[in-house]
Order: structure tokens, then C-alpha cells, then sequence
């Protein structure tokens, strides 16, 4: 069986009275698993680790496993109060979970596969990208969809050396 996974990334929750409208908010019935990516809340500061508990929090009466994986806006230091009202969820840093991570009972909601996950272990907002210094990533500059993604991966690479 493949899972179904349902990805959140980067949403960035910041602490107001409309951060989310979460009667809107609804898990897909044949979703096996939630995925955070990273990002969920946008500073760790206290308002906004309360904001980031309450949406596990309702993630997690889907009733299903959570994997979250921590981002540099929320790092990994904090996910101990981010989950702390989702018994549901897992820290998926510097990791790997199964099905048999979760009470679940009978339900294999990963399919047997392993999720393997790895995320930020300290704030982190730098180096910051000089957009203007690539144009490909500028999203004020318009340039065809070919060319940006040859300059963008050009980029990637030149970060990765």
C-alpha cells in the first residue's frame, strides 16, 4: 500500500485573531499521515509557539499521525511545546518513524514504508539570498520559464559548493 501523505510547508502562523480559520480547515477522510515541512510558525517567540501548538492541535483531531519536521523559522529546540497538546505527532528530526511509531492499532497509516526526516537545529536567517544577484529568483524580474529554471539551478548549485 502507498500512503497518503498530506504536506504543510512553510504557512508561517503568526499569532492573530485570524492566523487561520480553522472551521475551514479540514483533513481529506482517505489522507494516512500529515506532513509538516518546516516554517509553521514564523518566530519562536511565545504568542507564536502558542499559535503553532494550536494548530497541531487541530491537525491533530484528524486522528491522524503527524510528522514534523522542524524549519529554520522553528527550529527543532522548540518542537517540545509546538506538540505538546498532539500526542498524534512526532518530531521527525535526525529521525526515521514507521507505522509501528503510532497507536493506531491495526492501521498501517505509513504502509509499511519508513519516513525518514531532517530539519533545522538552530534559528537561521542567513545567508540571505542577493536576489538582484540572481534574477532567476528575483520575482519582480520577468524572464521565460526555461531560462529561469536553468539560472535557478545554476544557483542551487552554486549554494550547495
Amino acid at each position: 500500500m502507498t500512503p497518503r501523505l498530506l504536506g504543510i510547508g512553510d504557512p508561517h502562523i503568526k499569532p492573530a485573531n485570524t492566523a487561520i480559520d480553522y472551521d475551514h480547515l479540514s483533513i481529506p477522510p482517505d489522507v494516512d499521515a500529515i506532513v509538516t515541512n518546516g516554517d509553521v510558525i514564523h518566530r519562536p517567540d511565545p504568542g507564536d509557539i502558542d499559535t503553532g501548538r494550536e494548530f497541531f492541535e487541530r491537525l491533530n483531531e484528524s486522528g491522524k499521525p503527524i510528522l514534523a519536521i522542524p524549519g529554520n523559522h522553528d527550529p527543532a529546540e522548540y518542537y517540545d511545546r509546538l506538540l505538546a497538546g498532539a500526542p498524534n505527532a512526532r518530531l521527525l528530526h535526525d529521525t526515521s518513524v514507521t507505522s509501528e511509531d503510532f497507536d493506531v492499532g491495526e492501521a498501517e497509516p505509513l504502509g509499511g514504508h519508513a519516513v525518514v526526516g531532517w530539519g533545522c537545529e538552530s534559528l537561521q536567517f542567513a545567508p540571505e539570498i542577493p536576489y538582484r544577484e540572481f534574477p532567476a529568483l528575483d520575482p519582480r524580474d520577468r524572464m521565460d520559464h526555461t531560462n529561469r529554471l536553468y539560472i535557478a539551478d545554476e544557483f542551487a548549485s552554486e549554494l550547495e559548493t
